[in-house]
């Protein structure tokens, strides 16, 4: 379960976190102990409100499908924590090791008897170390794929990785795998970078949505697929990987100019860079 305490929640609901810590109306630290559970600890089921607990989590992302924001953690354990946070974490901090202080604290549904529930808060973070983030990467990607000059993108290609684009014979789509990457400038100079999954459709366009690259996460199972001809026969073929590769990291960039899909590329991470993999010109056209 991504949420250790939504079943406990109704939709429409309001949240309160207290003050850090709690405070009992005699004296500040006496032990106000309650009952509650935590994939931080299964087995402890007594937890003090007054007490501020530290932890060393993975972040993972923000969660904001809610009438409430949740900071998603993640455990060595691999187990997932919901955090009560009012304030954004950027996203390039996704997968970076954060030490935190939290606690128990009492959170209050929406209606007439306003009733009580204890959740986990997050009150401050500090990042301890972080990946690079994709973002930077394709700041600077960018500058030498949108440029009259191709002298500065090789790097970008690996013979591990191999590199593919896709063109169009008649009414297919035929996938080449070629040895460089032609260029030229395109990018206006005002454009962002976010991490976004699109709304819209590669035919008809993005409306209202600033020039610029735009990615997502995507595995292997979620690369598009083509009917391309072979001798008399059509197959579906998609890009080729090599078969060590097809579980690492994948990142999935549209590239908008103008509110129209200029192209379609797709980074495969190998040792800790990134690579472009497949230059995808079809995915409206074909």
């Amino acid at each position: 379960m991504k949420h250790s305490f939504y079943l406990i929640c109704t939709s429409f609901l309001l949240f309160t976190c207290n003050s850090p810590t709690h405070k009992s109306d005699d004296n500040s630290n006496e032990k106000v102990i309650v009952t509650f559970s935590s994939e931080l600890n299964p087995t402890k089921t007594d937890w003090d409100l007054n007490e501020v607990y530290h932890d060393t989590l993975e972040f993972i992302e923000m969660d904001d499908n809610y009438d409430y924001p949740y900071a998603i953690f993640k455990t060595k354990d691999g187990n997932l924590i919901s955090f009560v946070y009012n304030k954004n974490i950027h996203e390039r901090y996704r997968n970076g090791l954060f030490a935190i202080e939290w606690n128990i604290d009492s959170l209050y549904q929406a209606g007439e008897d306003e009733e009580m529930y204890y959740g986990q808060c997050l009150i401050k973070y500090t990042v301890v170390s972080q990946p690079p983030y994709f973002g930077d990467f394709l700041t600077e990607f960018i500058q030498a794929y949108s440029s009259d000059s191709s002298q500065n993108i090789q790097k970008y290609i690996s013979p591990e990785v191999r590199f593919y684009n896709t063109s169009k014979n008649g009414l297919y789509c035929i996938i080449n795998q070629v040895d460089s990457i032609s260029t030229k400038q395109f990018m206006p100079e005002s454009f962002i970078v976010n991490r976004e999954n699109l709304v819209g459709d590669p035919c008809n366009g993005y409306p209202n949505l600033q020039d610029g690259l735009y990615f997502e996460r995507i595995t292997y199972e979620d690369m598009p697929w083509y009917e391309i001809p072979t001798d008399e026969h059509v197959n579906e073929k998609t890009f080729p990987i090599n078969p060590s590769l097809v579980n690492n990291e994948i990142n999935k960039v549209s590239i908008i100019v103008d509110e129209i899909l200029y192209v379609q590329l797709y980074f495969l991470k190998v040792d800790d860079s990134w690579y472009l993999w497949a230059e995808d010109y079809c995915d409206c056209s074909a």
